[in-house]
């Protein structure tokens, strides 16, 4: 253990006791000073006396040392990460975990807005419209297999026809626990006259497929979520 000597530095009120004892002690034991200043034996051992009581008493008003502790090699348990809880979606798919369709953000004649789960497109016919992004929310599950997913797009008139020409399609993308913004399809579409909605689904390929909807690429996939987005 080495001596703590801040005290000293920062002009610690017992420094200056340790100063002055220290002072005299070099007084009384260095003869020849003691000559120069014609002090007496009886004043040497009186200076020794009073330098040594005021050095240790200096040194006794030190504050005390605390030991350093060594440092705890054991790494800290890190923290669980939390749990992503997602809003119930609407897809047949029964493999966990079920992916949600969150929000899309939409450009309608160039002017973007988020478009929540529950909300319409608020675009007419003769509208420019684009999906700049969609939001998915992938929760968290002890037996998930997470795997991939991608998001369709389809126009469907007012007959309940798709309008398969203008299909499209986000590009998979692999899924993590959380909320993942997939970019849109690149595509865009003028809303046409005897359109009713866009028909969103999300088609989720579970690792290891072996779904129970062989139609979904022979049981690699299944439809986790779909949304229905009336036009205005």
């Amino acid at each position: 253990m080495t001596l703590d000597i801040s005290p000293l530095l920062i002009g610690h009120p017992a420094s200056w006791l340790v100063l002055a004892g220290l002072l005299l002690l070099l007084l009384a034991l260095t003869g020849r000073i003691g000559r120069l200043l014609e002090l007496s034996r009886a004043r040497q051992r009186a200076a020794l006396l009073i330098g040594t009581a005021l050095t240790l008493s200096g040194l006794l008003l030190y504050p005390p040392v605390h030991p350093e502790h060594p440092s705890d090699s054991t790494p800290a348990a890190t923290a669980a990460p939390q749990a992503v809880e997602c809003r119930a979606t609407s897809g047949p798919g029964d493999i966990p975990p079920a992916i949600a369709i969150e929000a899309l953000l939409v450009a309608v004649n160039h002017s973007t807005r988020l478009v929540e789960a529950d909300q319409p497109l608020a675009a007419k016919p003769g509208d420019l419209l684009a999906v700049e992004s969609v939001t998915l929310c992938v929760p968290t599950t002890a037996d998930a297999r997470t795997g991939s997913a991608h998001v369709e797009f389809a126009p469907v008139d007012t007959r309940g026809r798709t309008i398969t020409s203008a299909i499209a399609a986000t590009r998979g993308r692999t899924l993590i626990p959380g909320r993942q913004t997939l970019p849109g399809p690149g595509r865009q579409w003028r809303i046409g006259t005897d359109w009713r909605h866009l028909s969103v689904t999300l088609v989720h390929y579970p690792d290891g497929g072996g779904t129970a909807n062989p139609g979904c690429e022979q049981g690699a996939c299944e439809i986790d979520d779909r949304l229905t987005l009336p036009f205005d």
